[in-house]
């Protein structure tokens, strides 16, 4: 159990997914475009509220980290889009996802980089925001980031 935790916890999110899926699947969840709709927005859609189901259904899926009903999103999804973190991205609530996306596509093509062996680490996707926003259990952030970003280098 502790080696299933601490893979969680140093999961990262594929870039793959990111740039080929991540849209999509929000539009399925939220049954609507999320064009202009910013990482504030989905918190209050997939977390806030009582009967929300959290992204990918991660508010019902038994979180590896505590063993409580409800995972960080990188927790949810199919093992071939999550591996340990090779990249930390800074980036705030306030980003509409359209403009993180258009970022990490530049970003991309500007280093050749490549999608299928690159796991990024993005708070709003590998933090239990279960724990965070409805549980109120982390209370260190800075040894939380301070963790992940000193790892990841």
């Amino acid at each position: 159990r502790e080696e299933e935790a601490k893979a969680s916890e140093d999961a990262g999110v594929s870039l793959l997914y990111l740039l080929e899926y991540f849209e999509g699947d929000l539009k399925r969840a939220l049954g609507r475009d999320v064009g202009q709709m910013t990482f504030r927005d989905l918190e209050d859609e997939f977390w806030k509220s009582p009967d929300a189901p959290g992204f990918l259904g991660c508010k019902q899926k038994q979180c590896p980290r505590d063993r409580k009903p409800g995972c960080a999103v990188v927790d949810a999804l199919e093992k071939e889009f999550r591996s340990e973190a090779t990249h930390f991205i800074s980036w705030s609530w306030a980003y509409k996802v359209v403009d993180m996306l258009s970022a990490l596509r530049a970003w991309r093509s500007r280093t050749s980089r490549v999608s299928r062996g690159t796991f990024l680490w993005m708070c709003f996707l590998c933090n239990n925001q279960r724990a965070i926003l409805l549980d109120n259990e982390y209370k260190d952030f800075s040894s939380t980031f301070g963790e992940r970003l000193t790892k990841i280098g």
